[in-house]
């Protein structure tokens, strides 16, 4: 709670709107929060794990950070849906929202070598949110 005694959203509550965000802009694949970390499995998957919290200030109340949430897209096969494909479209989606004050800084690819014809692949989004603590 601030000093006003208002609620004050936690790392869950970011992580449950950027998966209600995702579900609506990117229904094309299932989304979950995890605290594991993303799997290959049979079908596409949207994975949404906070990764770590940068305070900033020394103020013991109302302390200003930014959480970073790892948006991990995972395509066992890329000839029904194109990775690059998705995470623009999920890019554009956390980026666009007025929900959140957060942008996707980095995305990081990886295609597994050796694979013809299925040619999985894997997508990490860093997405940076401003909150307050």
């Amino acid at each position: 709670m601030d000093e006003n005694g208002e609620y004050l959203p936690g790392i869950d509550d970011y992580s449950a709107a950027i998966r209600e965000l995702l579900e609506e802009a990117v229904p094309e694949i299932p989304w979950v929060e995890e605290v594991k970390g993303p799997a290959l499995g049979a079908s596409a998957t949207g994975t949404i794990a906070a990764d770590n919290i940068k305070f900033n200030g020394q103020d013991k109340v109302d302390e200003e950070g930014t959480i970073a949430f790892n948006v991990t897209i995972i395509v066992p096969d890329q000839s029904a849906l194109r990775l690059e494909d998705l995470t623009m479209k999920v890019r554009k989606a956390l980026n666009g929202t007025d929900v959140m004050d957060g942008h996707v800084d980095t995305i990081q690819f990886g295609i597994a070598q050796g694979q013809r014809g299925r040619n999985p692949g894997a997508a990490v989004l860093v997405y940076n949110v401003k909150a307050c603590f």
